[in-house]
């Protein structure tokens, strides 16, 4: 969603009333007993949405007491002086080593995955960024080895994405017999 959007709508009809909100990438209606949130994350299809719903409830004889109106505001935009690739490449790594920072990966081999795709691409002059994402791809590499050894479904699980070790080389290897 490139833009911030909200809109509040409160709906009465005799002693029933009902919200209708836009915003954070939802569309919801409130209702006394609850309420039912439609997640979009696209503007125009929200604000569809929206007047979708509004037009509903005002054919069942509801009658609109407040309104906001659409606000929109800008999302973030790209620092100055800063390409437009790099930008997005800085906002989805600090989004990467946040959630490693949280322990927000489900597994071990999605953290890899998104550290090497994001190294893979680095833009030149962002050395400490990419320091950091190979201290976690190093440490997830680890954490994921050290499971392997343990648990072999783990070991399957994690063909392709360790580093071939001698350790890991002599086990898939059987000696050589001299005819």
């Amino acid at each position: 969603m490139a833009t911030k959007q909200t809109r509040k709508l409160q709906l009465r009809k005799g002693r029933k009333s009902l919200v209708l909100e836009l915003g954070q990438g939802h569309v919801w209606e409130i209702f006394d007993s609850g309420s039912t949130g439609y997640p979009l994350y696209d503007a125009k299809e929200e604000v569809a949405l929206f007047e979708k719903l509004l037009r509903s409830w005002r054919t069942q004889g509801y009658a609109v007491i407040t309104d906001t109106g659409l606000v929109t505001k800008a999302g973030p935009k790209k620092p100055k002086g800063m390409d437009g690739r790099t930008s997005i490449w800085v906002k989805d790594t600090d989004q990467i080593l946040q959630m490693w920072r949280d322990d927000d990966y489900d597994n071990h081999k999605d953290a890899i995955l998104d550290a090497r795709s994001m190294l893979k691409g680095a833009p030149k002059d962002q050395s400490a960024r990419v320091s950091k994402l190979e201290k976690m791809l190093a440490r997830a590499t680890k954490e994921l080895a050290e499971l392997a050894l343990e648990d072999p479904a783990i070991a399957e699980y994690a063909k392709g994405l360790l580093p071939k070790t001698p350790a890991r080389r002599a086990a898939g290897k059987r000696p050589k017999s001299k005819a």
